[in-house]
């Protein structure tokens, strides 16, 4: 009986990254709605925080004396933001982006050629951004739960490596999420993975202390760049 739900669960992961933009989009479209009400009411000029699931979660909306619009996509892969990035940006016209984007392009169901071409589509998202005149901020993918089966954590080190190339290729700031998230204690049995409670039942999204971990990394890195910039 376990094997038959587990193949059934990863059935229909796999259905969801096939089919994800059809399945995904009318979500998608709720956030472009939400976007452009905050364009209306602040203008050009804001903070963002773009990726996936994991950035809407994200519920602080300022930090630095700067208002903060969340361009967060639940569900979308790297692919997925790459093709569609020019509407957060051209509707927000931001001044930061900070970009945190990789888990759903970690799913299991998803072939190594796929998985292959993560590092093209990332570097695509930020010079996307860098093209409409704001400053990227580059977050690694945060750890996984032990227990997640449906995505993997070795995939996910393998990409952020290369986040940390294409920040490297840039002169971009990098936070090593996963490195702040991760249990680092070899004799621990979660070794390699999520600290204990900073991920939710699903063993995949974050949990609170996990996202205040997150805002105070994301605030001092935003600092710096804004200390350099003079904007948000």
């Amino acid at each position: 009986m376990k094997r038959i739900v587990a193949s059934a669960l990863l059935f229909f992961a796999s259905l969801s990254s096939a089919f994800a933009d059809p399945y995904w989009q009318p979500h998608w479209n709720g956030v472009d709605g939400k976007l452009t009400a905050n364009a209306q009411v602040l203008g050009a000029g804001s903070a963002m925080v773009m990726g996936d699931s994991l950035t809407e979660g994200f519920w602080w909306n300022q930090f630095n004396g700067c208002y903060v619009t969340n361009a967060g996509y639940g569900g979308i892969s790297a692919k997925e933001l790459s093709e569609r990035v020019h509407i957060p940006l051209n509707t927000l016209l931001p001044g930061s982006v900070i970009l945190m984007i990789g888990t759903n392009s970690a799913n299991n169901s998803l072939t190594p050629t796929e998985r292959a071409m993560f590092s093209t589509h990332h570097l695509s998202i930020v010079d996307a951004i860098i093209a409409k005149g704001a400053m990227p901020i580059l977050v690694s993918i945060p750890p996984i739960g032990k227990d997640n089966t449906l995505f993997s954590q070795s995939v996910i080190n393998d990409f952020n490596t290369h986040i940390l190339a294409n920040a490297t290729s840039r002169g971009l700031q990098f936070i090593n999420l996963n490195f702040v998230l991760m249990d680092l204690n070899p004799s621990s049995p979660t070794y390699g993975y999520a600290l204990p409670g900073y991920t939710v039942a699903d063993h995949l999204h974050l949990a609170q202390p996990a996202y205040i971990a997150m805002y105070y990394a994301y605030q001092a890195a935003h600092l710096v760049m804004k200390n350099l910039s003079g904007h948000c």
